[in-house]
């Protein structure tokens, strides 16, 4: 089995959205991101987490921001990219944005 990580994205509108939720509407919003975990079973290495607001470092200024930014992350184990592609065609969040990228153990 191969490992790969997943990166969902997001807008700085729709991360200050999910910040102002009270803590019960956040665990309401995840229900589907369980129900999904479950229905994968132990592909799912790690459900991960949403990220919230954020700091830059370096020569960074608002301006370089992309109208995209990384939302959340997830790990999962599949033997092929074709087969991790396939866990997420039912993911609950796909509409907003998801790259699956393969990590390569040295």
């Amino acid at each position: 089995m191969k490992n790969f990580l997943v990166i969902y994205y997001s807008t700085l509108e729709r991360m200050a959205a999910f910040a102002a939720l009270t803590n019960e509407e956040k665990q309401g919003a995840m229900q589907a991101w369980d129900a999904w975990k479950n229905q994968h079973g132990d592909a799912i290495t790690d459900l991960g987490t949403p990220l919230m607001p954020f700091v830059s470092v370096g020569n960074l200024s608002p301006e370089t921001l992309p109208t995209q930014i990384i939302g959340g992350y997830s790990m999962v184990q599949a033997e092929d990219i074709n087969q991790a592609k396939a866990l997420f065609e039912e993911h609950p969040y796909k509409e907003n944005g998801i790259h699956i990228f393969e990590s390569i153990n040295l």
